[in-house]
């Protein structure tokens, strides 16, 4: 099989314009022509041995010239060309035929295997030896407007000897990350010239030749151990000539952790960290750190791992895997958040009757920071429901509006419910905030103060009251109200902490209070009495009135009335204050107020109730007697009966025996319609 390359169109890497040059030569005294013309283009023809081949022309054929024979009369001419590897090479010719004739001057053994054929007279050549390598050129008989057609003609050679420069013993070419790198594949060339080719993994990267093909790129960390070869073919070869190597790159370490950027752990549970570190050579330090911090250390290892156990919020952070080797060093980071259930303050103040700002602020403090709120609940320090109080998406509670005597009722303990969907340590998933309000205002008397207390007659008089207080009591006053003023000798106040139980928004809760026991003594102690109990703190006072009965007297028509009146609501015509007679102060500071002096004032112009004297009368008519401030304590009195008692009214009226009735005895009162009136001694008027 024969082959032709033009030497116009060569593949190779230099000289893509070379050609072959013909010249006409002038024959000297040694038979050989000088050169006077160039050859201006060759077309390649290869052959095996043995092989045979036409060679033709594009017009007939006048002559054919070819490879110089050295015979008696052959003249020999000598042409200079350029081939495809850019080197000068001469060739000598003689002439082979003469129109349709071959050349007598021939050798025998060329001249037999030399024939004509066709119109062109094409020339074949048989049994094609390493000798018929050289120049073939048809000139034509005729002018034709074509060129003169010129030939190679070679014995096929396969190239040879492929290598690649800086190749080591373990067929790998080094290199380092970042610097330019040049793979080099040279080939003892053949013929045809063969084509050279760089594969990377089993894909071409770079073709060239013939005879030297050069890669340059800039490796990276990724061409390490990567595997390149080179290729070299010509036409007439079914396997190409290769040679493989594999690239040994030195790079500095590429940090890989086992875990992505950002690392979510929930607190309780264990985490490990590991920090494998990609390099060339081999790494000869990882370290482990969060943020400034050196946790663990290795040297000549592949790998690095750190282990937290029970990790808490606390081992939130970033942590940073470093390493060097002789090229360089590298780091990376990674965020590891750790996730745990809201930790709840209750941002609150104390309230006042004044405070327009009535907001309580559950404050959630967890990873994530997204947050579900769930309504309020109010319950008193005694852990007694008072009411529940709606969600709101950000945590505050703004307190309901209710009247300022009523404002203690928010007093207790707010408790906010709140979950980030994390559970906690015992596996809840909802965390409670509680905080206790206490609202800061004047003291307030328990509901269930018994508004009329007993005593006996002879002892003291005990007063009792509970209060509930948000602060210390500063003082206490009790004050006589009744028509009949009582000068206490002593006074002692008795004060203990105690629970009682109080109406909180429509829920009844225990609370703690004080009760304060007042123990009036004085010489006299008799009647129906009613006291003012004042008490104060820092942020206001509080009154409250109770009646004072004798155990064993029927209860006074007042009282009876007084108290109809307060629970039916019927409003009672009051007599002005200023017929009132002064009230008698009674203090825990000064407790010993009893005055003689104001003992023995006198009392004329005042309604009381032993001053009243009736005319006598047959009238059946009833008559009222109406006392102060519509305080009844004579009612449907009979004047009828003024006979009855007359005697009696007069021996008192005379003054014979008035040390004796200042005494305590019954002889002092008279008896009206089960009645008890006190009769101070003194004349009848008539």
């Amino acid at each position: 099989m024969i082959t032709s390359i033009n030497i116009q169109t060569p593949e190779r890497n230099d000289n893509e314009n070379e050609s072959a040059h013909y010249s006409e030569t002038i024959e000297d005294d040694n038979n050989i022509l000088n050169p006077r013309q160039e050859l201006n283009s060759v077309e390649y023809k290869y052959f095996s041995i043995d092989e045979e081949i036409t060679l033709k022309c594009d017009c007939v054929g006048s002559y054919w010239n070819g490879p110089a024979v050295k015979s008696p009369g052959n003249k020999i001419s000598q042409f200079n060309i350029t081939d495809v590897y850019g080197k000068q090479k001469f060739y000598n010719i003689s002439i082979y035929t003469k129109g349709k004739e071959i050349a007598d001057t021939l050798p025998y053994d060329i001249h037999k295997r030399l024939s004509l054929i066709g119109n062109n007279l094409d020339l074949h050549i048989q049994n094609l030896s390493f000798s018929d390598e050289g120049i073939y050129i048809c000139d034509y008989a005729v002018k034709c407007n074509v060129s003169q057609k010129r030939y190679l003609l070679q014995k096929k050679i396969f190239p040879t000897k492929l290598r690649i420069q800086n190749v080591t013993n373990q067929h790998t070419v080094k290199g380092i990350e970042n610097c330019t790198l040049s793979l080099i594949c040279l080939v003892e060339s053949g013929k045809p010239s063969e084509e050279l080719r760089w594969t990377k993994n089993g894909n071409t990267i770079h073709r060239g030749g013939p005879s030297k093909l050069v890669y340059t790129f800039v490796p990276g960390k990724n061409d390490h151990q990567s595997v390149y070869t080179c290729e070299a073919q010509n036409p007439d070869m079914k396997i190409p000539l290769t040679k493989t190597i594999r690239l040994d790159i030195k790079y500095k370490p590429c940090i890989r952790i086992n875990v992505s950027g950002t690392l979510m752990v929930v607190e309780g549970e264990m985490t490990h960290i590991c920090c494998m570190p990609r390099s060339n050579p081999k790494p000869t330090s990882i370290n482990w750190y969060n943020e400034e911090v050196k946790l663990v250390s290795n040297y000549n290892a592949s790998s690095l791992c750190f282990k937290i156990s029970n990790v808490s919020r606390l081992d939130s952070g970033n942590y940073t895997c470093s390493s060097k080797n002789e090229i360089g060093n590298a780091s990376s980071e990674i965020v590891l958040i750790i996730s745990y259930p809201p930790v709840i303050a209750i941002w609150y103040r104390n309230l006042t009757e004044y405070d327009r700002n009535r907001e309580i602020r559950c404050l959630a403090e967890g990873e994530p920071n997204i947050y579900n709120y769930f309504q309020w609940e109010h319950k008193s320090l005694f852990n007694e429901h008072i009411r529940y109080l709606g969600a709101t998406d950000d945590g505050i509670l703004r307190l309901p509006d209710v009247s300022v005597s009523n404002r203690y009722q928010d007093t207790g303990v707010y408790i906010c419910n709140v979950t980030n969907g994390i559970p906690d340590y015992h596996g809840n998933i909802f965390q409670l905030g509680r905080a206790y309000l206490i609202f800061d205002g004047p003291p307030v008397f328990a509901v269930d103060n018994e508004r009329i207390q007993n005593y006996n007659i002879g002892s003291e008089i005990e007063i009792k009251v509970k209060v509930y207080n948000s602060s210390v009591i500063t003082c206490h006053n009790i004050t006589d109200v009744g028509s009949m003023p009582f000068i206490p000798n002593d006074i002692d106040v008795k004060i203990n902490p105690v629970q009682m139980k109080e109406k909180f928004h429509d829920a009844s809760v225990t609370v703690n209070g004080t009760e304060l026991f007042f123990v009036l003594r004085g010489e006299s102690l008799s009647g129906s009495r009613k006291f003012n109990v004042t008490l104060c703190n820092s942020h206001g006072q509080s009154s409250f009135v109770v009646d004072s009965n004798l155990l064993g007297q029927s209860e006074s028509v007042e009282n009876r009335l007084y108290h109809s009146v307060q629970e039916s609501g019927i409003g009672v015509l009051q007599t002005p204050q200023d017929e009132l007679m002064d009230d008698v102060t009674l203090t825990v500071s000064n407790s010993r107020l009893y005055n003689e002096h104001f003992n023995r004032v006198t009392m004329d112009g005042q309604l009381n109730y032993a001053d009243v004297v009736f005319h006598p009368s047959s009238s059946t008519n009833e008559v009222r007697i109406i006392g102060l401030e519509d305080r009844i304590h004579y009612a449907d009195v009979d004047v009828s009966m003024r006979t009855a008692f007359l005697t009696d009214i007069s021996s008192i009226g005379d003054g014979s025996d008035i040390g004796s009735q200042k005494s305590s005895s019954e002889d002092d009162f008279v008896y009206v319609g089960q009645i008890e009136n006190y009769m101070q001694n003194r004349p009848t008027h008539t």
